[in-house]
């Protein structure tokens, strides 16, 4: 396997709120996405995910507590927690989450696609949401 370009892969994202996964770590799921200004909805999963900003800032409310994650910085987000992304979270986000019924789709680099989808980028429709899980 070859080193991924994540910067470049969440450059070229047709548009912002939409994800491209990248692939698979253990029962994980670790896909890249892009942020514009705009707020989302609150949700809440069954797992836990792990957010890394790579650029720019993530604003989120989680149980109600505002929360500031800035370039380099990961936040933990526990199984159960409400959570939205609040306005202003722009930049390049990574999110490490787990799989919820992996399939045999390719990444952009010809390897399994936890998301099952040919190019990687079925997410696209539930982070236009602007939840901040992508499930």
């Amino acid at each position: 396997m070859k080193a991924i370009d994540v910067r470049g892969t969440a450059a070229a994202l047709p548009e912002a709120w939409s994800s491209r996964a990248l692939g698979k770590v253990g029962a994980a799921r670790v896909k890249v996405l892009r942020m514009d200004e705009l707020p989302g909805e609150e949700e809440a999963h069954g797992t836990a995910e792990a957010l890394f900003v790579l650029d720019g800032r993530l604003e989120l409310s989680v149980g109600g507590a505002g929360v500031s994650v800035r370039p380099g910085e990961l936040y933990l987000v526990p199984a159960g927690a409400t959570h939205a992304v609040r306005a202003g979270s722009r930049g390049a986000l990574l999110i490490f989450a787990a799989d919820v019924g992996a399939g045999a789709g390719t990444d952009a680099d010809g390897d399994a696609d936890a998301d099952g989808d040919a190019d990687g980028d079925a997410d696209a429709d539930a982070w236009r949401g602007r939840g901040c899980g992508g499930r």
